[in-house]
């Protein structure tokens, strides 16, 4: 009798989680390092949502982000495809982790890249067929500007990302910073 496949059975299970583990450990090191030798006026704080999308796919979601110096950031969001609701086979749910990038200044030219880790049914390449659902692993990009103000204060996002398995969709978000 052949017992039912379980998380964590077969070869393509473990990479995704040993990956994220890495990325995770490596995001927690350079937090706790920039956060001493980088900081300028001390860390603060963001929460924010976003939109990553074009008409018929992208994604929504929720972050927050720990702002270390004035030129760089670190960014934990939960989201969700939104084709979710609108295209029934398509299913996406997960977390993104990204490091930005940023110039100084109110007016900020960014760039971040990450990890998003998405219980998914579908590749990052689009495939015709649906996969089963699983964990899976994508890259997180965006490039953009944002408005950031010096103290407390709400900032936006404007830019293109691939976030969340799908790629180079128009980026806006909106946020608090404290």
């Amino acid at each position: 009798m052949e017992r039912p496949a379980r998380f964590g059975d077969g070869d393509h299970a473990r990479p995704p989680v040993r990956t994220a583990g890495i990325t995770a450990f490596l995001l927690i090191g350079i937090v706790l390092f920039s956060g001493n030798a980088m900081a300028q006026r001390g860390t603060r704080h963001a929460i924010g949502v976003e939109y990553a999308g074009m008409v018929f796919y992208g994604s929504t979601s929720v972050h927050y982000e720990l702002i270390t110096s004035d030129h760089l950031s670190f960014r934990l969001g939960v989201g969700s495809a939104y084709a979710t609701i609108i295209i029934a086979d398509v299913e996406a749910t997960g977390g993104t982790a990204m490091v930005n990038f940023m110039t100084r200044g109110f007016h900020k030219f960014e760039a971040g890249f990450g990890v998003s880790v998405m219980h998914a049914n579908f590749s990052f390449l689009f495939e015709e067929e649906r996969l089963p659902l699983a964990t899976r692993v994508y890259p997180a990009l965006s490039v953009g500007y944002r408005s950031m103000p010096r103290g407390r204060g709400f900032f936006w996002r404007v830019g293109a990302a691939w976030m969340y398995g799908y790629g180079l969709p128009l980026l806006l978000g909106a946020g608090y910073v404290f």
